[in-house]
């Protein structure tokens, strides 16, 4: 029941303040991630191959957007899959359809997808977006992640309040980091989390760029006063994405 209430807190907090949106078209959409290990002779660039006709059959084929990225480990300790298959859309709407047209038509992409690669797990997030500097999607980069929960007696409100503190801080060092949190929705165990912070990064030198220059404008000390009264946060792994298509 936490985790449905910290969705539906999510949900009501944007619906009074899509303000926040700024130039975007959504502040919130939904996302699905595959984890996948490659068969015997078989490795990413073969997955690159079979994405680039996924990626034609979806502009013929799909409705809406879907935007699909694949994600490697960078920084880890024990990676669970080779890789990860990361899909966006800006509503669940779009979502289901999309999935559904793939499940009914898809087949021959699916088969090539299967003859290279077994995905043992497949989940439903939620994204939120917290803070995007960018009025264009990137196509690759670097995203860090980390598994957050709320402490007691703290509510979404206090935490966009939070947000806006930190987005004012982060503006004043020239920081165009993009944070977004996924919301588990179905098929994903966080352990007890309420949600997953990602923070996105364009190049390695723009994020090594943005870490030198929040540590030396004493961010740490901010982070923690603006935060720690609010969130338990653990970091996890630093991925390495690119785009692979999908449907406008």
């Amino acid at each position: 029941m936490k985790m449905i209430s910290t969705i539906l807190a999510s949900l009501a907090m944007l619906g009074s303040n899509l303000s926040f949106a700024d130039d975007h078209s959504a502040a919130y959409g939904g996302v699905e991630t595959f984890a996948c290990n490659f068969k015997e002779g078989s490795n990413f660039d073969d997955m690159l191959g079979v994405a680039k006709k996924w990626d034609k059959w979806m502009s013929k084929n799909a409705t809406g957007l879907y935007s699909g990225f694949a994600m490697t480990p960078y920084y880890f300790s024990e990676p669970s899959a080779d890789y990860y298959w990361v899909g966006f859309t800006n509503n669940f709407a779009d979502q289901g359809v999309n999935d559904e047209i793939y499940i009914n038509k898809g087949g021959a992409i699916q088969k090539a997808f299967d003859a290279i690669e077994v995905c043992e797990s497949r989940s439903q997030y939620m994204w939120t977006r917290v803070r995007d500097t960018f009025s264009e999607p990137v196509s690759g980069g670097y995203v860090d992640f980390a598994q957050c929960s709320l402490k007691a007696g703290a509510d979404m409100s206090q935490l966009a309040e939070a947000d806006a503190k930190m987005a004012s801080f982060l503006d004043g060092i020239s920081n165009t980091t993009r944070i977004y949190r996924w919301m588990p929705i179905q098929g994903t165990d966080l352990g007890g989390a309420d949600f997953i912070q990602t923070q996105w990064e364009e190049s390695l030198p723009s994020r090594g760029k943005h870490m030198d220059a929040f540590i030396q404008a004493g961010g740490p000390q901010q982070q923690a006063a603006i935060y720690n009264p609010l969130l338990d946060c653990t970091s996890g792994p630093t991925a390495k994405y690119v785009s692979v298509g999908g449907s406008e």
